[in-house]
């Protein structure tokens, strides 16, 4: 997307989730109200595909081991061996 929001993506700057998704929730409101929501609908759809993608490689990178893969998958009712195939993916983040 733009040039401000590749400087600060997720992962490479050690800040906690919650604040930078307020940083995040702060920009787009500001993208928003400059561009106007009418006109840029495709954009704003593609946006909100990438930033869902960098948020969840943010998370997926915090669960460095195997096996917090496979517990934080699970927490929100993922079967046990879902939770294992999913973690066990090839593909990292």
């Amino acid at each position: 997307m733009g040039r401000s929001s590749r400087n600060h993506e997720l992962r490479d700057r050690g800040v906690h989730c919650e604040m930078e998704s307020e940083g995040i929730h702060r920009k787009m409101r500001g993208w928003l109200q400059y561009y106007s929501i009418g006109k840029l609908t495709d954009f704003i759809q593609r946006l909100d595909k990438w930033l869902r993608t960098r948020i969840r490689q943010y998370i997926w990178k915090q669960w460095k081991k195997f096996k917090t893969k496979v517990t934080n998958l699970q927490k929100p009712g993922l079967s046990q061996h879902d939770a294992y195939v999913f973690a066990s993916t090839p593909y990292g983040y």
